[in-house]
């Protein structure tokens, strides 16, 4: 085999792997923050639940009823149940407490509840709450994409196999 063959061979395999190696440094960065996120999910599911509570304890202070179906809701959720990587599950619960949030929420306007400190703090938080799970959930989802795209890239796709990388799914 002539030199310049083995030099230009060489010259690819090294190019390969430096590659490879480039890119398993970005998926790692971004399994890393998507891991970050998918936490900040959870902490912001569990700041919701917890203001969800206090709401529904100011409505009982102020003897305003809640329904059967809020309370149940109310005492059945845990927050190890928020923690769900299944996207399914992470849907359902995000769907449940936003209807828990705006049925409380409208219940205790119509009550006289919008002058009161208390729920105008509690009413502003979730509003925060809702305001930075709608950011987190954006950027975990631009990282989900490109760590999707990474791993099934041609160059990287055998390294992904081996280490049995799996298609992560977006939040809705």
């Amino acid at each position: 085999m002539p030199k310049e063959l083995i030099i230009i061979l060489c010259s690819i395999l090294g190019l390969y792997i430096f590659l490879v190696v480039v890119i398993g440094i970005v998926v790692h960065t971004l399994i890393k923050d998507i891991n970050k996120k998918h936490k900040a999910i959870v902490v912001l599911y569990a700041e919701k639940y917890d203001l969800v509570i206090s709401l529904n304890k100011l409505m009982l202070k102020n003897d305003i009823k809640v329904p059967r179906s809020i309370r149940d809701t109310i005492n059945v959720k845990d927050h190890e149940e928020l923690k769900v990587y299944n996207t399914m599950e992470r849907l359902s619960i995000k769907k449940l407490l936003t209807k828990t949030v705006d049925t409380m929420l409208f219940i205790a306007e119509e009550c006289g509840l919008k002058d009161n400190e208390d729920y105008l703090i509690i009413k502003n938080s979730i509003e925060d709450i809702d305001m930075n799970f709608r950011k987190t959930s954006a950027s975990y989802n631009s990282q989900v994409t490109a760590y999707n795209y990474w791993i099934r890239m041609w160059i990287f796709r055998p390294i992904s196999l081996l280490l049995k990388l799996k298609k992560k799914e977006i939040m809705y």
